[in-house]
């Protein structure tokens, strides 16, 4: 979006129950753009537990959801499983690497950067469950954010049924705009996981 138009929509943005409507604008912005826009937006309170993190107690969202897969539970398990595979399905990562030896299993070690947030905004995602081809736990963790989310994988008529269940918070400067994720959160998950099932079902994998 140009600097233009971004200073308009941020000047005449839709008011709190016109949020979600916009959300077309705001695919647009990077991520802190989007957390600082919506801030004065979101609901006062989360749901979700708090774990104690850097600087004190933070406020957790919980997001959870589900997708069905045309594609067999071994084939999506090991897609979602392998970071490195998540640019492939979602457009807002740009780089996904291992940095841990070994196979891909418990104690595996990525670092991914998500789209327009240059290095600082790398993510390091850590394996810390996992049951092939059942369920998956990772925890992730930035210089903004924490996360702490199982992923599950079920087949149902040779299909995959993936569920997600995710406690997100926001640490450092941005713990502020925490109650942000109560909003934007679920959108952002879910839109990658239909990303994923797109790209599965599009036999290019």
């Amino acid at each position: 979006m140009a600097a233009k138009e971004c200073e308009g929509v941020a000047k005449e943005g839709p008011d709190p129950g016109r949020i979600l409507a916009g959300r077309q604008l705001l695919d647009g912005w990077s991520v802190m753009d989007r957390l600082r826009w919506l801030a004065p937006r979101a609901p006062a309170t989360l749901t979700g537990s708090g774990t104690q993190g850097p600087g004190g107690r933070i406020a957790m969202a919980h997001i959870a959801g589900e997708v069905t897969i045309d594609a067999p539970v071994e084939e999506v398990f090991d897609m979602v499983a392998d970071e490195r595979n998540e640019p492939r399905y979602n457009p807002r990562i740009v780089r996904a690497e291992k940095v841990s030896e070994g196979p891909v299993g418990r104690g595996a070690r990525f670092v991914a950067q998500p789209k327009s947030m240059g290095a600082k905004g790398e993510m390091t995602l850590e394996i810390v469950e996992y049951d092939r081809p059942h369920r998956l736990r990772n925890l992730v963790r930035s210089s903004y954010m924490q996360v702490d989310g199982t992923l599950t994988f079920e087949e149902v008529d040779g299909a995959t049924r993936l569920r997600w269940d995710w406690d997100m918070g926001l640490v450092g400067p941005m713990r502020v705009l925490s109650p942000v994720l109560a909003v934007i959160g679920p959108g952002w998950e879910r839109r990658n996981w239909v990303g994923l099932k797109k790209y599965m079902e599009s036999g290019r994998r």
